[in-house]
Order: C-alpha cells, then sequence, then structure tokens
C-alpha cells in the first residue's frame, strides 16, 4: 500500500493528551476563590465555637447527665472504706455556742481509711422552733487533706433570726459522694 501524504490516518503514536480530548469527561483544577488561610481561620474559628458549645453544655446544663458516664452510684465508689468495712470517718467532738443572732458549731473527725481524704466537706442543716424553713450550709474541713489516722476539724457559723431546734452533720465529698461517719463521741477511752 502506497500512503498518500493528503489522506489523514490514525496515528497510532498520538500522546495521551491527545487520547483525553476526545472523551467527553474532562478534570481540570479551579483555584479556589477564598484563599487557604481563610479557610483555616475559618475551621479553626468553627471548631473553637463548638467546643465552648459543648464545654457551657456539659458544665452548666444536665445535659452532662446524658452525656458523660458520671452519676451518683460513680461518685460513691470514689468514697474510701475503712479497714472493718465500717464507716470510714469517725465523729470525734461536736460542739455549738449560740448566741443572739448566731449559732457557732464545731467539730472534729478522724480518718479511719488506709488512704488519704481529699475535699471532704461536712453540711450541716439548722431547724428552728417557730418555722418550717431549715437552713443548709457546705463547710471544707481543715486540712482539706486527711491522712489516714489524722483527725480534722470543722466550723459553720450561722446567723440566725428564731430560736433553733435542732441542728444536723452530714459528710460528703465535693464530687457529691456521701460519706457516712461513726459517732463515737460517747465512747470513752481507758
Amino acid at each position: 500500500m502506497i500512503n498518500e501524504p493528503n489522506q489523514a490516518q490514525p496515528d497510532s503514536q498520538a500522546t495521551s493528551q491527545e487520547k483525553n480530548e476526545d472523551t467527553p469527561i474532562h478534570f481540570g483544577f479551579v483555584e479556589p476563590s477564598i484563599p487557604a488561610k481563610k479557610i483555616w481561620l475559618g475551621g479553626a474559628l468553627s471548631f473553637s465555637i463548638l467546643g465552648l458549645w459543648f464545654i457551657y453544655e456539659a458544665t452548666f446544663t444536665d445535659a452532662g447527665e446524658r452525656w458523660l458516664p458520671y452519676s451518683m452510684d460513680t461518685a460513691q465508689v470514689l468514697v474510701p472504706e475503712a479497714p472493718d468495712g465500717q464507716e470510714p470517718i469517725e465523729l470525734l467532738d461536736l460542739t455549738n455556742t449560740i448566741s443572739e443572732n448566731r449559732i457557732n458549731i464545731q467539730g472534729k473527725i478522724r480518718n479511719r481509711t488506709n488512704q488519704p481524704i481529699e475535699d471532704l466537706l461536712a453540711t450541716v442543716t439548722v431547724s428552728f422552733v417557730s418555722t418550717v424553713n431549715t437552713v443548709a450550709k457546705d463547710v471544707a474541713l481543715v486540712p482539706n487533706k486527711i491522712e489516714p489516722g489524722f483527725e480534722a476539724l470543722f466550723q459553720c457559723e450561722q446567723p440566725i433570726e428564731d430560736k433553733p431546734a435542732g441542728f444536723t452533720v452530714k459528710f460528703k465529698l465535693a464530687n457529691g459522694g456521701i460519706v457516712r461517719h461513726k459517732d463515737s463521741r460517747l465512747m470513752t477511752t481507758p
């Protein structure tokens, strides 16, 4: 066969670019209209706002109870136990003084466990004779970290306008776990 120079024959050595021009799909790179720095800044700002919203919801609303696996049962697990299986703290002393318009309640406890107890609070509830109202106040114990076998003190001062009928003292950890106590005020030591 003789090839004529004017006749167009398919060239078997066509480049890949020429082959892609025949297909109906074309891909090309397009420069974004927004610079990459602004996209990065917008993403970081959105992530920060989302993080702040999550912290607000988990801290200041009841949404944290649904989202986080923390409950009062979990708080009770954090309360240490005494070696004999009884109450972890014992109440050694509890006194009160009443003046004209103020009640002062003082007490002393001992750690009966083999590990330190931190962030222990005494909840003092005062009730009054002529009203149904009660006043509850949480006070921290001093020192904040009670080593095994050591003692700690608490003191609560509360202004009063009526004659107090009585008061109760209960103990809890700052995370909400209730700490039972043994009343050893009436026991005499040999």
